[in-house]
C-alpha cells in the first residue's frame, strides 16, 4: 500500500440486518480496535455480537463508556496491563482474591495474564457471594487474544459475561 489510505470501500451500504460478519484479528491486535471496527460496521454506539465461549456461542453486548447497571448483582472485571481486578457488589476484591480491599486481585504473571487464576477467583466468589454474572471493562491497549483468553477463563470459573466496555 506504500502509505495510501483505505478510505470508502462501501462495505458499511453492503452490510444487511442478519448478514454475519466474520472479523479475523492477528494476536496482538488491540480490543479496542476490534471494538472500533465492529462498531462503524454496525454504525451504533453499542452492539451486540455472538462470542465463542468454551465452544458455545454467548452474546455479549459491546461498546464505549460507562457499562449500564445490571437487574440484578454482578461482578465488574477489569483488564488492563497490570492483571486483572475485580469489583463485587460489597467492593474491590484484594490481591490474591481472599479479602475485600483495594489492588489489583489477579496480578499479571511475567509477560501474561494469570487465567488460571482470575479462574479461581471467579469460583471463590460465586460460592462465598452467589455473584457470577460478570461485565468487563478492557484497557484499550489491551490484545484480542487476552481478551478472548480473559472470558474463556472466567467461564471455566464458573461466570457468565454480560458485556465489555473499553476504556
Amino acid at each position: 500500500m506504500d502509505g495510501q489510505a483505505i478510505t470508502g470501500v462501501g462495505l458499511v451500504g453492503q452490510i444487511q440486518r442478519g448478514d454475519q460478519i466474520v472479523l479475523s484479528t492477528d494476536d496482538e491486535t488491540p480490543f479496542s480496535n476490534v471494538n472500533e471496527v465492529l462498531t462503524v460496521l454496525l454504525d451504533g454506539n453499542k452492539l451486540v455480537i455472538g462470542m465463542t465461549v468454551a465452544g458455545k456461542v454467548q452474546k455479549v453486548e459491546l461498546g464505549k463508556g460507562h457499562l449500564q447497571p445490571p437487574h440484578e448483582p454482578a461482578l465488574l472485571i477489569m483488564v488492563v496491563t497490570a492483571g486483572i481486578g475485580f469489583k463485587a457488589p460489597g467492593g474491590n476484591v484484594a490481591p490474591g482474591c481472599q479479602t475485600p480491599g483495594e489492588g489489583i486481585a489477579i496480578p499479571r504473571t511475567d509477560q501474561e495474564q494469570n487465567y488460571a487464576g482470575a479462574s479461581a477467583c471467579i469460583s471463590r466468589l460465586k460460592a462465598a457471594a452467589g455473584v457470577w454474572r460478570y461485565h468487563m471493562a478492557v484497557d484499550q491497549r489491551i490484545p484480542f487474544r487476552e481478551v478472548d483468553a480473559t472470558v474463556n477463563a472466567l467461564n471455566a470459573g464458573g461466570g457468565q459475561l454480560v458485556g465489555i466496555r473499553v476504556f
